[in-house]
């Protein structure tokens, strides 16, 4: 885990690229059921997410990357695969995990965190620092978002470092392991 920290990120860092998730991703497909796929699975019927996919913000990138990607004993809160290749949740799912993470892990402790998301709970989505060695193990994945993102009564560009209090949002009622 220390190894995520990096050099450190900042909590309005980390809240703002949560919100970039929701503005890229959940605004769009509000609640479409999509299969993330490791970066070699091959798709299937419903519409596919490679992974993985980042959503970096100054000194925090929240990440969705399968947890096939890691190897046994390499993930905090002693959670061991084998993990799926694919498997199906929304955009809006990975958002509520990713503010539970934000929540629990980096407004309560100041520390990134993880939680474990999909029908097969093979989706992790992550909360670490843009310079931590996982950020720079975990490959960028296919580009999300390119332009600046404009929301009425709120506008900000998500491609460059973002700072301000964003609005928050509500968490319906879901239970999530999240590790910090």
């Amino acid at each position: 885990m220390s190894t995520w920290i990096g050099t450190g990120s900042t909590s309005i860092d980390c809240i703002a690229a949560v919100q970039r998730l929701y503005y890229a991703e959940v605004v769009p497909f509000s609640d479409t059921d999509f299969e993330f796929l490791s970066q070699k699975a091959p798709a299937r019927s419903l519409p596919s997410m490679r992974t993985p996919r980042k959503y970096t913000v100054g000194s925090c990138t929240l990440a969705i990357v399968m947890l096939n990607f890691f190897s046994d004993g390499e993930l905090p809160g002693g959670v061991e695969g084998p993990f799926a290749s694919r498997d199906v949740t929304s955009y809006h799912e990975i958002w509520q995990a990713a503010q539970q993470i934000e929540a629990t892990c980096l407004m309560q402790k100041g520390r990134p965190g993880w939680a474990a998301e999909g029908g097969r709970e093979a989706i992790g989505v992550f909360l670490w620092a843009t310079d931590s060695l996982e950020n720079q193990r975990v490959p960028q994945g296919e580009p999300t978002l390119d332009a600046p993102v404009s929301v009425p009564g709120l506008s900000f560009n998500l491609t460059s470092e973002a700072s301000g209090v964003l609005a928050s949002r509500v968490l319906e009622t879901k239970s999530y392991n999240v590790n910090v």
